[in-house]
């Protein structure tokens, strides 16, 4: 965000500051959990999605921002790392996360081809928590709808609504309040024939 709506939102410090959750609209959720839950064991989903070296997946985040419960980002101090989310997430780039059921399920990757300099990597999901398993499956399922019916159509056309007039202007799609503004988002389909 630019201009007078700009801000940033806390970054809340979880296992004394070496990884950072950001809610773009504070803190929908209690984080007090997490020290305990990231220490735990991790469960892996794969995707069998993949994207090549040179490919841009933001739309995948975003998608992933505005269809899974609590999203958020999840960033590891480098200083403070000690393993717990491995790999950690690029510093230019934060992981998408989602919370829910007193647990976190985190967007990641593995490499599965290398060819000469190219590399081919597949998205899987982290999990933590008693209900690890059921929210990596949920955001797995989410990033297959992802690669299925919008990886091919293109950025999806947004409309802000300001909050005091959402009553006038329903939604049918995916959409992000924010403190001023409602986001709505529609995610335009893949054709038949022109999925990758």
């Amino acid at each position: 965000m630019r201009g007078a709506g700009a801000r940033t939102a806390p970054l809340l410090p979880v296992r004394d500051g070496e990884i950072g959750i950001r809610f773009e609209d504070g803190t929908p959720l209690d984080t007090g959990h997490l020290d305990a839950v990231l220490g735990g064991p991790r469960t892996e989903v794969r995707s069998g999605v993949t994207v090549g070296d040179h490919e841009p997946f933001d739309r995948l985040q975003l998608f992933l921002a505005t269809t899974m419960p609590h999203a958020a980002r999840l960033s590891v101090d480098p200083a403070r790392d000690t393993g717990v989310i491995s790999p950690p997430p690029p510093q230019t780039w934060p992981a998408i996360v989602t919370l829910q059921d007193g647990s976190l399920a985190r967007l990641a990757w593995v490499q599965v081809t290398q060819n000469g300099e190219h590399r081919t990597r597949e998205f899987v999901i982290h999990g933590y928590g008693p209900a690890a398993t059921e929210l990596a499956i949920l955001m797995a399922d989410q990033v297959q709808r992802f690669d299925r019916e919008h990886r091919a159509a293109g950025y999806p056309p947004l409309r802000g609504v300001p909050r005091s007039l959402t009553g006038s202007y329903p939604t049918e799609g995916p959409s992000v309040l924010k403190e001023h503004v409602r986001l709505d988002f529609t995610w335009p389909r893949t054709t038949e024939g022109t999925a990758p």
